[in-house]
């Protein structure tokens, strides 16, 4: 798979900018390792969601007593169109949302085209 930054560069300096200013060290470190699964576009209303791959594996302990679910649904006001990062309860990033940045598309479907 390819890295998340490579795919969508925009989306990628834009989203680690920011989470510099708010201060989301704890998100910004996984960064570099998160790569581009796939992702889902809604045409009728200019909404995807991007699967990333690349978080830390569960050890021993958390698989055995700790259910994985959502946690936290991180926005990025700052950003143009709403861009909001999913995390689980163990604070992987394991989705983003993206709506209203046909920019952030057309990069992605620039990847797919290559």
């Amino acid at each position: 798979m390819k890295k998340l930054g490579d795919v969508v560069p925009s989306l990628y300096a834009e989203a680690l900018g920011e989470l510099q200013v708010i201060g989301r060290d704890d998100v910004i470190e996984q960064f570099p390792e998160l790569t581009f699964e796939r992702h889902t576009y809604d045409e009728t209303v200019h909404a995807m969601y991007i699967y990333v791959g690349g978080v830390r594996e569960l050890n021993q302990v958390e698989k055995s007593t700790i259910n994985v679910k959502h946690g936290e649904c991180l926005e990025l006001k700052r950003l143009p169109g709403m861009i909001i990062l999913d995390i689980d309860n163990l604070n992987r990033v394991m989705g983003i949302e993206v709506l209203d940045r046909p920019d952030i598309y057309a990069e992605i479907r620039k990847y797919a085209n290559t």
